[in-house]
């Protein structure tokens, strides 16, 4: 059995995931790198398409969905993280 690094809350919202199911490749990817930098910038590279980028296919309307959810809680997990661990918590620096 692999270890789900994903939050649980993304499994209650999308408890049949189709990017698992018919992604995988991708969804391990997401897993192996979630909670880093690299983690990040790969769900933004997936998520936040260039304009000008039109050689990829894309993904259907609902597995876009469940990326975006990653995104988000992603967002949510870094944005803590670095939040405790870069002073941006410490008053002098939050003017």
């Amino acid at each position: 059995m692999k270890t789900l690094n994903i939050p649980d809350k993304f499994f209650d919202e999308f408890p049949d995931s189709l990017l698992q199911r018919n992604y995988s490749r991708v969804f391990e990817l997401i897993n192996l790198l979630w909670g880093t930098l690299e983690g990040q910038n790969y769900l933004d590279g997936i998520v936040l398409m260039e304009p000008d980028n039109t050689t990829r296919q894309g993904f259907d309307f609902e597995v876009f969905l469940e990326l975006a959810a990653l995104h988000s809680l992603h967002i949510d997990i870094t944005v803590t993280f670095c939040k405790d661990f870069t002073g941006w918590s410490n008053p002098t620096l939050n003017r």
